[in-house]
């Protein structure tokens, strides 16, 4: 019977230690993946930021896109006053000649007068 109880007492004691190590072990586990976890919160944060950046990019480049068409635009449109000016001009300038052709003939007229 003491040999049986001391048995028993010895493999109370080495499951107890097992059981000690096992729990080490699981905190250890749980720790290493707490670690993990804050790693990956880490790694997502820094993602969110990229992408934050990257749209902040995608909308400077379209404000870009959006002011260069706008100055195409505005560019255009000065092309067309500037060609409607020269047409004009070029009107006014026909009529001054025939204006200064009419002159001419007035003055022959009254020279032969």
């Amino acid at each position: 019977d003491k040999a049986a109880a001391e048995a028993a007492k010895a493999a109370a004691e080495s499951a107890k230690a097992l059981a000690e190590q096992h729990a080490e072990k699981v905190e250890g586990e749980m720790a290493a993946a707490e670690q993990h976890m804050a790693v990956l919160e880490a790694e997502k944060v820094a993602a969110e930021e990229k992408r934050t950046v990257a749209e902040h990019r995608a909308a400077a480049a379209e404000e870009d896109k959006a002011a260069a068409e706008a100055a195409k635009a505005a560019a255009e449109s000065a092309k067309a006053l500037a060609e409607q000016h020269a047409e004009k001009v070029e009107g006014e300038m026909a009529a001054a000649e025939q204006h200064m052709a009419v002159l001419e003939a007035e003055k022959v007229a009254a020279e032969e007068k």
